[in-house]
């Protein structure tokens, strides 16, 4: 068995010696072998510049054939995919071989393949994105003692940042402009700040965010437009925030919360009862109860759980504004009670002219699957003559 064990270990000395790691790489390309480390010129030590520069880098980053712990500079010294692919890779694909090369072969990761160009373009649209109007990234091969394989140096220039010099805001209705001044205190977006794409993001999501929490249901972040005017002062940015010209009329029309039904299911696979359509979908139910302006249909003789029960967790009610931190608080408080597998939301105009401001709404509630459970009670008698209770669930 020793004897067998160094044949082996010296079968796989001679293949590590005899192969090489470039042997069989394409015409005119070369092994990859990982990135230099990165150098960053003009560095501040701000915060933003810390967040692009983590992402830049990111960019770069690649890791080459025995990576070690997923690094993009280091490489382990037994390069053993790659000198399985090169001993394997032009022999017959069956048996012993094949399986060699499909367990243990690693395909070559060329420069080619790395694509540095591309990925300093991509790296410096990511500067420019965080203010960085004239920054730039470049990079340059080193060649290694084989001369079939390089590394990459990049170089990160980031240049001065630009900052906000100033911000306005121009809405010109009066709904919307009191919501944007009365939640100015909430805006990502503050004079003296650089300049962030990522900020400019948050900050639609904010506006429409406020919007929806004022009865402004159908408005959406495309419907707001930035322009930006970097030519006036060196490094400043003066920003206007506006309203896209093409927003629909009913985006900018506050409205209010409408009838509520209901519909509670037993399960996903309910097959008896009386049977309806709507929306194009068959659904079942069984009966159904009316309080107002609310609607609870459902499942089986009698409603799973009580009206009071469900209606404690709403957080809006009929000729409310509407009021999007209502509704996602419903959801949360309708998950929290886990007694449903699933439940859905949705809201419907209650029609389509131009006076229309109610929409209602359509909660569809899936009971949680019960534990079928039975319990066994009896008494046993042991051999030291003891009599005690003996129980279990099944």
């Amino acid at each position: 068995m020793k004897t067998l064990r160094h044949i082996i270990y010296i079968c796989i000395a001679r293949l590590f010696v005899a192969c090489s790691t470039t042997d069989h790489l394409p015409e005119g390309e070369n092994l990859y072998t990982g990135v230099k480390k990165m150098k960053v010129h003009g560095q501040k030590g701000t915060p933003a510049e810390d967040v692009a520069v983590t992402e830049v880098k990111a960019a770069l980053a690649y890791k080459p054939n025995g990576s070690l712990l997923g690094s993009s500079s280091k490489r382990s010294p037994l390069q053993l995919g790659l000198w399985i692919y090169n001993a394997y890779v032009d022999k017959p694909r069956k048996g012993f071989n094949k399986w060699m090369f499909n367990s243990f072969a690693g395909t070559p990761v060329t420069i080619s393949s790395v694509s540095p160009e591309t990925r300093t373009k991509v790296a410096t649209n990511i500067l420019q994105n965080y203010g960085y109007f004239r920054g730039n990234v470049d990079y340059t091969l080193i060649d290694q003692k084989n001369p079939r394989k390089q590394r990459i140096a990049y170089d990160i220039h980031l240049g001065e940042p630009y900052l906000y010099d100033s911000i306005r805001y121009a809405f010109r209705d009066s709904i919307q402009d009191s919501i944007i001044h009365a939640t100015e205190k909430e805006a990502y977006l503050h004079q003296g700040d650089q300049f962030s794409t990522l900020n400019l993001t948050n900050e639609k999501d904010r506006i429409v965010s406020a919007f929806r929490n004022n009865g402004l249901y159908y408005y959406r972040p495309d419907y707001i437009n930035y322009f930006a005017d970097s030519t006036n002062i060196p490094y400043r940015v003066k920003l206007l925030v506006v309203p896209d010209l093409d927003v629909p009329d009913y985006a900018s029309r506050q409205f209010y919360f409408g009838n509520t039904s209901v519909y509670i299911r037993k399960s996903r696979t309910r097959t008896a009862g009386q049977r309806r359509r709507r929306n194009g979908e068959s659904e079942v139910f069984d009966d159904s109860i009316q309080r107002r302006r609310l609607k609870i249909a459902y499942q089986g003789d009698k409603i799973p759980i009580a009206p009071r029960v469900v209606m404690k967790n709403f957080k809006f009610h009929s000729r409310q504004m509407f009021n999007q931190s209502s509704v996602d608080q419903t959801l949360t408080n309708l998950h929290r009670m886990d007694i449903f597998s699933n439940v859905r939301l949705a809201f419907t105009p209650r029609d389509t002219t131009s006076l229309n401001d109610t929409i209602d709404t359509r909660i569809d509630l899936t009971m949680d699957q019960l534990i079928d459970a039975e319990c066994d009670f009896s008494f046993t008698h042991k051999s030291n003559s003891q009599i005690g209770p003996a129980g279990g669930i099944t």
